[in-house]
């Protein structure tokens, strides 16, 4: 049909158009009366997933002074870059070591190597080196209390990481 001539459809035809369309609607309202009938609940908003955070760690409820002794040496040289069981309180740049970071990717003697040699940073300044602060044992306490924060899997993961790159730089010196 061009513009400004007369419909040249018969009347017939276009009143099935009508019917059609009402019939539709008509089959839609129903389909959703029938749902809204049949007794099951449609949320009126999508709901909000909660986030869960870790669980804050008393140092006493784990055993050994070690435990103990890494929550002080952690508070006092960490914790300022690296924040608390949370990740609250961290600076910019630096990894949290909670179960939501990536600290437990790594084996232990590259995780006390960063911290008593330091690490470049990548955009950031990087990891200082402590090894004047610090001693061999007091950054494994440190660490034995940075895994109180992980889950199971993640102890036990980190575990076979470390167990392998130990045997790894064994095979190494022996060669």
């Amino acid at each position: 049909m061009l513009l400004g001539q007369p419909n040249l459809r018969p009347t017939y035809m276009r009143w099935s158009i009508y019917r059609s369309i009402f019939s539709h609607i008509v089959s839609i309202s129903a389909i959703v009366a029938l749902a809204a009938c049949s007794g099951t609940e449609i949320p009126s908003s999508t709901p909000i997933p909660t986030i869960q955070t870790a669980p804050a760690v008393d140092p006493a409820s784990m055993p050994g002074k070690e435990a103990i002794e890494g929550s002080d040496l952690y508070s006092a040289n960490c914790q300022v870059c690296h924040g608390d069981s949370n990740g609250a309180g961290g600076r910019g740049g630096a990894p949290v070591h909670n179960d939501r970071g990536h600290t437990w990717h790594h084996p232990d003697a590259q995780l006390q190597g960063w911290v008593l040699n330091g690490k470049l940073g990548f955009g950031s300044p990087g990891m200082p080196a402590l090894g004047d602060k610090l001693t061999e044992p007091e950054v494994d306490a440190i660490l034995t209390f940075i895994k109180s924060w992980w889950t199971n899997e993640q102890r036990d993961s980190q575990a076979d990481i470390s167990e392998r790159y130990q045997d790894a730089l064994d095979k190494q010196q022996k060669r």
